[in-house]
């Protein structure tokens, strides 16, 4: 084998090692390439929890504060409403008014209880909220 022969078999062999590790490396940046897209996937699955979690978070802290401004109306109404109970009551103690009047009085009452039922059902559900 002369030397042409030679440096030919050594290029050739230096070619099949130069492609061997071309082959390797492109297999590592495969590799590498999937796990980058897994682990990709991944963190959009994990924003995609992270937003929906900040969502109910977000949700649960407006129902709080529409809750809570609900629970400070009902108070508010609370006051007046006793006092137009309370004046109900004594006008309807009173012997010397018409049997019309006394039931009209009897139906503001009644509406006046049905009120009050109602701001306390909002002030029942104010208070189980605050301890959230």
């Amino acid at each position: 084998m002369n030397e042409y022969e030679k440096r030919i078999l050594q290029l050739e062999n230096e070619l099949e090692e130069a492609y061997l590790r071309v082959t390797l490396l492109t297999n590592r940046v495969e590799a590498v390439n999937e796990e980058l897209q897994t682990k990709n996937q991944q963190l959009k699955e994990a924003n995609r929890t992270i937003k929906e979690h900040q969502e109910q978070l977000l949700e649960k802290e407006r129902l709080k504060t529409l809750l809570g401004m609900a629970g400070a109306a009902a108070h508010e109404m609370n006051q007046p409403l006793t006092v137009i109970m309370g004046y109900i009551e004594l006008l309807g103690f009173r012997d010397n008014y018409p049997l019309k009047l006394h039931e009209t009085l009897k139906k503001i009452y009644q509406s006046a209880k049905k009120i009050r039922n109602i701001v306390l059902h909002i002030q029942k559900i104010h208070k189980s909220v605050e301890g959230l």
